[in-house]
């Protein structure tokens, strides 16, 4: 068996965090695209904004609301927590 060097890890690392990313990029641009991942548990996202974000898009999604930006950026603001993930921009 190989083991990894510390700059493969670092590779895969960076590579999960750009892999939540597009899940929730593809949610925000494709409200319909949670479907597919709507089993997944929060923690499998490894950073708590992402598990954050993740987490709003299934209560909206359950709630029977569209998941877009919009909805998103207005449930975070509402709960008091856009501003602790980074703002907008962070969406």
């Amino acid at each position: 068996m190989t083991q990894l060097t510390e700059h493969s890890r670092l590779d895969i690392c960076q590579s999960a965090i750009e892999l939540e990313e597009s899940i929730l990029g593809a949610i925000l641009l494709d409200p319909g695209a949670i479907a597919a991942v709507e089993k997944l548990p929060t923690e499998a996202f490894s950073i708590s904004t992402h598990q954050q974000i993740f987490r709003v898009m299934l209560e909206l999604h359950y709630s029977c609301l569209k998941p877009d930006l919009l909805t998103v950026t207005l449930r975070m603001t509402e709960k008091g927590i856009l501003r602790s993930i980074g703002g907008k921009t962070k969406l």
